[in-house]
């Protein structure tokens, strides 16, 4: 009885042996995809690996100006036109760099507008001081002739000379008086000139102030980049926050 006990428990051990063996020989069945696949929907199809390439010519387009990048305004395989912005350096420096510039020709327009003022100023004074000088001459052409007058009735005897001497004095003091004058319409015209030359100057300011802040607007522009012409994104390797150069690279930024 023993012995048919062992025959059997050989061959359930071998049995089970062989059950084992080909349960693990199964192949586990492939999981369900997390997405369905795409479905060719062609007849004829041909398959094979590459790069996709332009038509005509790649172009690695690089910011004329380095700096950190603000703005992306592409992806990859987008279609863009030519002049359309595709990425912008930060322009906040930029930006900064024309308020100064506009504050400096605020300035310099209200120097002009000053010695404009000063210059309408000194035209009066000058007019003023003219006119003195000719109301002064008339009265000192009166009083030579007083003194004329009143020297031949002096060498006659009729005049005391105590008249007669206040008579050159008055003259003496009148032609002191239009020379002070004539020196005073020197002095305005010397200070009109002075006046003029400094609005030269301030004109002269002003114009190199607008050249300077049109050349900070020109580099404001530049630091938007726009396709050279009409064409697709290939390739997109910035970052927004990314610190970009205007020199070449191996990888193109776009």
């Amino acid at each position: 009885m023993k012995k048919y006990l062992s025959i059997l428990l050989a061959i359930i051990g071998i049995a089970f042996a062989i059950y084992w063996v080909k349960i693990s020989a199964r192949k586990p069945s492939p999981a369900p995809p997390l997405n369905e696949p795409a479905r060719n929907t062609f007849e004829k199809t041909i398959a094979g690996a590459g790069l996709i390439e332009a038509a005509g010519r790649n172009i690695s387009i690089a910011p004329p100006i380095p700096g950190q990048v603000a703005d992306i305004y592409i992806k990859e395989n987008d279609l863009v036109k030519k002049g359309d912005r595709l990425y912008r350096i930060d322009d906040s420096e930029q930006r900064a760099r024309i308020a100064t510039a506009e504050a400096e020709i605020a300035r310099a327009e209200a120097a002009i507008a000053t010695a404009q003022t000063d210059i309408a100023n000194q035209t009066a004074a000058e007019m003023s001081a003219v006119a003195n000088v000719e109301q002064l001459k008339a009265l000192l052409a009166d009083a030579e002739q007083i003194v004329e007058s009143n020297e031949k009735v002096y060498k006659d005897g009729v005049l005391p000379y105590i008249t007669y001497s206040s008579s050159v004095k008055a003259r003496d003091a009148a032609r002191a008086r239009v020379q002070q004058a004539e020196a005073q319409v020197i002095q305005t015209r010397s200070q009109m000139e002075s006046v003029k030359a400094r609005l030269r100057e301030a004109e002269t300011n002003l114009v190199l102030l607008k050249a300077r802040r049109q050349e900070l607007l020109v580099t404001l522009d530049r630091l938007v980049v726009h396709a050279p012409q009409d064409g697709r994104v290939l390739q997109l390797n910035i970052r927004t926050g990314e610190f970009v150069q205007s020199s070449p690279t191996l990888t193109p930024l776009l």
